[in-house]
C-alpha cells in the first residue's frame, strides 16, 4: 500500500504544482456563460487543494491506516484531472472542462463513501480528508 501513498501524495503535490505553472487564474473568455462561476469562486481551489495535499503528506508519513486500492486510484485521478481541468480551462476548451469534472464528480463519490464509513477521531482524516473531499465534491458538482 506504500506505493499507493506515494502516488496519492505527488498528485495531491501537482494540483498546487501545476496551479503555478498555468494562466489560469478563474477568469476567461466564457465567463458570460452561466454556467462559469464568478472568478473569485476559484479562491475555493486554494483550501481544496492545500487540504489534499496536508492530508497526503499526513497519510503517507504518519498514517497507518489503509484505504482500498481503488480509493487510492480514484483520488489520485481525481488529483490529475484537476490539472487537466486546468489546462482546458486555460486553453477555454468548454466542453472538455465539463467532461473532466462529470469523470472528477463520479470518481468524488465513490471515494467519498469509503472516507465517510471511516469514523475516525483523528482531526487530520475528518477535517483534512473529510473536509476536503466534501468541498472537492461539492464543488464539482
Amino acid at each position: 500500500m506504500k506505493i499507493y501513498k506515494i502516488v496519492l501524495f505527488l498528485t495531491a503535490i501537482s494540483q498546487i504544482v501545476f496551479t503555478t505553472l498555468t494562466s489560469f487564474s478563474g477568469g476567461s473568455n466564457f465567463n458570460e456563460l452561466q454556467i462559469t462561476p464568478a472568478g473569485y469562486t476559484f479562491a475555493i481551489w486554494a483550501a481544496i487543494t492545500a487540504f489534499s495535499s496536508v492530508y497526503a503528506f499526513w497519510h503517507l508519513f504518519f498514517d497507518k491506516h489503509n484505504y482500498s486500492k481503488q480509493f487510492y486510484l480514484l483520488l489520485s485521478f481525481v488529483y490529475v484531472c484537476f490539472t487537466l481541468w486546468l489546462l482546458a480551462a486555460e486553453r477555454e476548451i468548454l466542453p472538455l472542462t465539463l467532461v473532466i469534472f462529470i469523470a472528477m464528480y463520479i470518481s468524488l463519490l465513490t471515494i467519498f463513501k469509503e472516507a465517510a464509513k471511516e469514523f475516525s477521531k483523528n482531526i487530520w482524516t475528518k477535517v483534512f480528508l473529510q473536509g476536503g473531499l466534501g468541498m472537492y465534491l461539492a464543488w464539482s458538482s
